[in-house]
C-alpha cells in the first residue's frame, strides 16, 4: 500500500532513499507516472487510486521480466531482502 507509506513517510525522506537505491532513470515510465497520480490522490481516494494504477500496470505484461529477475537474483528469500538487498536492485533495475 504505496499511498499509505507515502503519506506517513515526509518526501524529502522517500527520495533520499530512491537516491541511495538507485537512479529513477531505471523505471519504467509508467511506473513512475503512476506513482505520482497515487501520491497526489486525495486521502478518501487513496487506495482505490493505487488498487487502479496496480492493476493497469500489471495487465500490461511488462513486469514479469523485471520479477522474474528479482526472483533470480534471489529475492523473497530472507537472506537476500535482509543481507543483499543492493544486489537484488541492481539485478532487478538493469536495463
Amino acid at each position: 500500500m504505496f499511498w499509505l507509506t507515502a503519506r506517513r513517510i515526509p518526501a524529502i525522506a522517500c527520495i533520499a532513499k530512491c537516491d541511495s537505491l538507485s537512479s529513477i532513470t531505471c523505471v519504467p515510465a509508467g511506473a513512475v507516472a503512476a506513482v505520482k497520480r497515487v501520491i497526489d490522490a486525495p486521502p478518501e481516494e487513496g487506495l482505490v487510486v493505487e488498487s487502479d494504477a496496480v492493476a493497469k500496470l500489471l495487465s500490461t505484461g511488462a513486469h514479469r521480466e523485471r520479477m522474474d529477475r528479482f526472483v533470480a537474483a534471489g529475492g523473497q528469500t530472507r537472506e537476500a531482502e535482509v543481507l543483499d538487498m543492493q544486489t537484488i536492485l541492481d539485478a532487478v533495475l538493469e536495463d
